[in-house]
């Protein structure tokens, strides 16, 4: 017998512990019509009617046979046409339907009707289709006092004469079973089946009356078992659509922009994270020059001849007093106290090990930044951390679901809860975070950019007499947009003498005269070196407390030059 473990188990529930009790109850009568149609589908409505005798049992089952089909439940309704509340198992050779639970039992006489598609009933047999089917099924451990089944084979298809057949299975094997052709369709029917015995039918059909399935059809049918695996995901990807649709639609007036100036006020660093959407330490470390530039402290370049230093150069840093015409930035406060703390020098090399705590902080008051003005919807890391979240409880969900789902649209809904965690996930990854004054500003960046790439002659000569500070200004944006030689040899080209006071060399060598292309290359390697510092972890001789309590390192003495 097929399925005898899931027989033995459901006897238990279906009978109950009182033997006298379960074979008293039995199915009355049991009708079952089956319409098939060209395409190798049978819809089939079942009309059960069972005497529960007292059993005082919770819940009803039927087990509806699937050795060769795939079955798809349709409606359950009582007698009276109300539906039924009922749950679902595919066993694989069968499907359970759990029928109207009760909580505290019932007992009496049910009607039932069950409607489903049975999918694969049709066999090539001998160059002609062969339709066969169980129709009571061997799992049902309920005594059936009489069988029907109603055959209607396609519209316009006769069945050969002696070509429908039935059998009622016994403990002695098959048994031929009473099959007649009627005015429009054919009956079998069988009497007095045991628990555990079925009738089966069989009806062969003229070459070419069932063409099976087109590829049409079976894509319907995979559409309607697992439309949840397509629909959850697709929600998803859509709420996050419409999410970001609406949340960057911030801002983006129409304005006029000086492409010589940096677009909405915008520092350096601003700039390299709004481009990529990605606050990078080589954007924070082009923060060191543009606050020396704007005055708040002089760089001057050393010797490190340190076994633990990471180059050759090392740089000192002086505090200066803050212009008051330049309010600084939260995260700049933040950028300099990681520089000097309580003090008026610092030095590069002793910031090993020690900067890297202030990154986080850094980076995540620079996003806010942006966010306050309206250039990003949200911080960027803050919403991987939620969608992240979000995505893997959505999968946890799934594997949970898809660990006790018995149902193919149950599993639908599992895969589609991990698809749709996955897609939350790396969603941040696809979908711009810039709101419509964000992605104008980019606009205005490339644009700035450009100007920078391209600078004529002429220009840098009528806005030097302006600004004659303009070089130096706009180095640290020529950094950060990679555009920093060709600014330099323009502006070297036709403006020879631009010596600073706010980046000096220990060896004088700016006495010698002055090149801008040079200077920048100094400039673009003290930004290097810095973001090589800001993340190094500590040397195990001079860690921060080393620092704090002894001062400079060996290595860092040195002529003071004026």
């Amino acid at each position: 017998m097929k399925n005898l473990p899931l027989f033995i188990a459901l006897s238990g529930l279906v009978l109950g512990l009182s033997v006298p009790a379960a074979f008293a109850e039995a199915v009355d009568s049991f009708v079952c019509e089956g319409r098939l149609r060209k395409d190798g589908v049978m819809a089939v409505k079942e009309s059960i009617e069972v005497d529960l005798d007292s059993s005082h049992r919770s819940s009803f089952y039927r087990i509806i046979p699937a050795e060769n089909a795939s079955i798809k439940l349709g409606e359950v309704t009582d007698g009276r046409g109300h539906a039924v509340g009922h749950a679902t198992t595919d066993h694989g050779g069968s499907v359970s339907v759990r029928l109207d639970k009760h909580t505290h039992g019932r007992s009496g006489y049910y009607r039932y009707q069950v409607t489903y598609e049975a999918r694969g009933v049709c066999r090539e047999e001998k160059g002609h289709p062969v339709m066969r089917w169980n129709v009571v099924g061997h799992d049902w451990p309920m005594k059936v006092k009489r069988a029907e089944f109603v055959f209607y084979p396609p519209s316009g298809v006769s069945i050969p004469e002696g070509g429908f057949r039935a059998y009622k299975t016994e403990e002695e094997g098959r048994v031929p079973a009473s099959a007649r052709a009627l005015a429009d369709h054919y009956l079998a029917t069988a009497s007095n089946l045991g628990p555990g015995e079925s009738l089966i039918v069989e009806a062969e059909l003229p070459p070419g009356t069932v063409a099976g399935a087109s590829l049409l059809d079976q894509a319907r049918w995979l559409l309607s078992d697992w439309y949840l695996l397509l629909a959850v995901p697709l929600l998803a990807m859509a709420g996050l659509w419409a999410f970001r649709a609406i949340r960057s639609q911030i801002g983006g007036g129409e304005d006029e922009q000086d492409i010589w100036e940096p677009p909405a006020g915008l520092r350096p660093v601003e700039m390299g994270t709004l481009l990529d959407q990605s606050c990078d330490v080589s954007d924070m470390s082009v923060t060191l020059v543009n606050l020396a530039v704007r005055g708040f402290y002089t760089i001057r370049e050393i010797p490190a001849s340190g076994y633990f230093a990471l180059s050759e150069r090392d740089y000192e840093l002086k505090k200066l007093a803050p212009p008051t015409d330049d309010p600084l930035k939260d995260y700049e406060l933040l950028y300099i106290d990681a520089l000097f703390g309580n003090g008026l020098t610092a030095y590069l090399s002793n910031l090993q090990g020690g900067f890297r705590q202030f990154l986080p902080k850094i980076k995540k008051q620079i996003y806010r930044s942006l966010v306050r003005e309206g250039f990003l919807v949200k911080d960027p890391e803050m919403d991987r951390t939620i969608f992240g979240t979000l995505g893997f409880l959505l999968m946890a969900s799934g594997i949970c679901v898809l660990f006790t789902a018995d149902t193919s649209d149950l599993k639908g809904l599992a895969l589609g809860l991990v698809i749709a965690g996955v897609v939350v996930a790396v969603s941040p990854r696809f979908f711009p975070l810039r709101t419509k004054k964000g992605r104008k500003a980019v606009n205005q960046i490339q644009d700035f950019a450009d100007t920078l790439k391209t600078a004529r002659g002429d220009e840098i000569v009528e806005k030097m007499k302006k600004d004659p500070f303009i070089f130096h200004r706009l180095l640290p944006y020529a950094i950060v947009l990679g555009v920093f030689e060709k600014w330099a040899a323009a502006c070297e080209e036709h403006v020879p003498d631009m010596s600073p006071d706010w980046f000096q060399f220990h060896d004088g060598r700016l006495a010698e005269g002055f090149s801008a292309r040079d200077f920048a290359r100094d400039v673009w390697i003290a930004t290097k070196l810095a973001g090589l510092t800001f993340t190094a972890p500590p040397p195990r001789q001079y860690s921060d407390h080393t620092v704090a309590k002894f001062g400079r390192r060996p290595e860092q003495e040195h002529d003071d030059e004026n």
